[in-house]
């Protein structure tokens, strides 16, 4: 059994998705709610997802953590994939990479209080999934600007990142969006979306088809697709960050790649991207099929067939005493 454990905000990505519609992982994926997991006692081998981590609240976060665990140490045949903490957020998934020279930009916490940022700039959410909030800002008094903006409106400081703007545009002034996906040791490359605005969020968009051929991007995607040249930096991305299943967003500069970001919840069978037309024949089944047969490489008849029992984790309140006793004792603080 695979189970795909997901927040109610997130929960739309993989129930009832078309990709699962295929005969290996009939009867053997399963959406549930954190909330749902949390109370399950009973549990088949194979493998566990904890997708969504970065929308987890914080005593969501602390069962999540209990959960692992506990699966961990039952020494059932279930792989587990995402820790729930040591899964890496946005803002420490740029700022790991830029250090380790893998991102030539950089992030910064909008309370941290440093500067040193290089200009233009954008900010965007921490945890939210909107993309940026303000267009390329280009000097202090810009910056300055829409943070008051953004507080004014009720968005906490705290989670707003001050991002350095990298150009990766080509020389006919063509972004792009690169995608590969992680799921358990499998990493591969999945699609390329072309636009002209640095923010690229369709397989077309703006002016690009004046710029490009449509020919000319489905055999530059069609080979992105089918290829494995980024693979090696890539797989040193997700290992610096954690993840073990999720989405890796990208562009290349000078032929390296640059990370926005990594979707521990993702859309898998984006429909929406499909269109009609020769990419819905070449391109899409493609990606839709690398993402089938990784999913079922997770489970396996000798795997599905286990039951594992466990306590489920407890409530909140509960960890916090137990928490508090625990360093009482390391501390050798008095009672009361």
């Amino acid at each position: 059994m695979i189970y795909y454990l997901v927040t109610r905000k997130g929960d739309h990505t993989y129930r009832n998705n078309f990709i699962l519609d295929d005969a290996r992982l009939a009867g053997r994926f399963r959406v549930l709610t954190y909330d749902e997991a949390f109370g399950q006692q009973n549990w088949q081998g194979g493998a566990v997802i904890f997708s969504d981590v970065d929308r987890l609240a914080s005593g969501e976060v602390l069962q999540a953590t209990v959960l692992y665990r506990r699966l961990k140490r039952a020494r059932g045949p279930i792989r587990l994939l995402n820790h729930p903490t040591r899964t890496c957020r946005r803002y420490a998934v740029l700022r790991r990479l830029h250090d380790a020279g893998i991102n030539r930009h950089n992030v910064f916490r909008l309370d941290e209080g440093r500067g040193g940022w290089r200009y233009p700039v954008f900010l965007r959410s921490d945890l939210q999934h909107e993309g940026a909030y303000t267009p390329l800002l280009h000097d202090d008094a810009a910056l300055d600007a829409e943070i008051w903006r953004l507080t004014s409106l009720g968005l906490l400081p705290q989670d707003l990142l001050i991002v350095e703007f990298c150009d990766t545009a080509d020389r006919d002034g063509i972004y792009r969006k690169a995608t590969a996906y992680v799921v358990g040791d499998r990493l591969f490359q999945r699609y390329l979306f072309f636009g002209d605005h640095w923010e690229v969020k369709q397989p077309r968009s703006g002016t690009v088809a004046e710029k490009r051929s449509e020919r000319a991007m489905l055999d530059e995607e069609g080979a992105y697709n089918g290829g494995d040249h980024y693979l090696p930096v890539l797989r040193e991305v997700v290992d610096r960050t954690g993840f073990e299943f999720g989405r890796i967003d990208f562009d290349f500069k000078d032929g390296r790649p640059e990370i926005w970001e990594i979707n521990s919840n993702p859309d898998p069978a984006v429909m929406l991207f499909a269109n009609a037309g020769e990419r819905a024949a070449r391109i899409a089944p493609r990606g839709w099929q690398q993402l089938r047969e990784a999913l079922a490489a997770l489970d396996s008849d000798a795997a599905h067939n286990v039951r594992v029992e466990i306590e489920p984790p407890p409530s909140t309140a509960i960890w916090y005493d137990w928490f508090k006793e625990e360093v009482r004792q390391r501390t050798g603080k008095p009672t009361g």
